[in-house]
């Protein structure tokens, strides 16, 4: 007996009755069925490849980002190390400079060398007012960020320089003013004595004659220095005081000192922040001087426009 099977083979039983195969129908079956079992087998391996070349793909990618992180790293390493760690280097070694202005060359030293720096000594001057050894500038300036053992080089104070006081006994007022004056001296107090004799003080025109004067002619003084006088005035003339002119416009004082029988000597102008152009800032003689008629009187005055 022959049975068809559900794959469309024919299974029949032998004489013994065991199963056996319908070698006919297979060899003359239908190809599609086993076309089919050919085809499905097939898209199986197919599937199979494709997976493998999806793994693959996957694989490669991430290799690829590896790779990319790897180099952004070491990029970002080398970058640290030759770029930002030398600035943050030299920034952490640098030093500020000290304030030396004002201060004694031992003293300026010794704040040099607690900070790791070097000083030098560029050039001496004199300086009126200023003490020998004293720092007058420094270079570079108080606060600058160097690098540890740079030299900063400063000027130092020579002092007062020192003049020879000149003689100007003989002279009249105005011309030892002068002459003191170029010397780098100024005039101190002045003392007046009167003469009514007929005397040198008449013959000069000038009406004071300086008598005496301290310090003595030749000595050795301070640059900026005073020198008081001693001055003949000629007759008996009518004393007066000097009367306050500072504040005062320069063309009031003017028309003031020659109405009363003075004269206007030099004018100089000197600045002098929030004070109007022409206005009177000081006066030789000053305040409360004894002075004459005739006698001139010397202005300084805001610089104007």
């Amino acid at each position: 007996m022959k049975q068809d099977s559900p794959n469309g083979l024919r299974i029949g039983r032998d004489a013994e009755g065991r199963a056996r195969l319908d070698t006919d129908r297979v060899a003359s079956g239908p190809e599609d069925s086993v076309f089919l079992s050919v085809t499905r087998r097939g898209g199986r391996r197919h599937g199979a490849v494709a997976k493998d070349r999806s793994l693959g793909v996957r694989v490669r990618g991430l290799l690829i980002l590896l790779g990319g992180l790897i180099a952004a790293f070491g990029t970002g390493v080398l970058l640290f190390n030759f770029v930002l760690m030398p600035r943050f280097v030299q920034h952490a070694a640098s030093v500020q400079v000290p304030s030396l202005v004002g201060r004694g060359w031992v003293e300026a030293k010794a704040e040099c060398a607690r900070v790791g720096l070097e000083v030098a000594v560029e050039d001496r001057r004199h300086s009126a007012g200023i003490p020998s050894d004293q720092v007058l500038s420094q270079f570079p300036e108080a606060g600058a960020a160097v690098k540890p053992g740079r030299t900063v080089r400063v000027h130092l104070s020579l002092g007062s320089e020192q003049v020879t006081i000149p003689d100007v006994r003989g002279m009249s007022l105005r011309q030892a003013t002068l002459q003191l004056e170029n010397a780098n001296l100024s005039v101190g107090r002045i003392a007046r004595v009167y003469d009514t004799q007929e005397s040198s003080a008449e013959s000069s025109g000038g009406g004071q004659v300086v008598q005496a004067m301290r310090p003595r002619p030749g000595s050795a003084e301070m640059s900026g220095g005073r020198v008081d006088l001693v001055v003949a005035v000629s007759g008996n003339p009518e004393p007066y005081l000097m009367p306050d002119l500072v504040g005062r416009s320069l063309e009031d004082v003017r028309e003031l000192v020659e109405s009363r029988g003075f004269r206007v000597g030099r004018v100089t102008y000197r600045g002098k922040p929030g004070v109007y152009p022409g206005t009177i800032l000081e006066t030789f003689p000053a305040r409360g001087a004894l002075i004459v008629r005739g006698e001139t009187i010397d202005l300084v005055a805001a610089t104007p426009d």
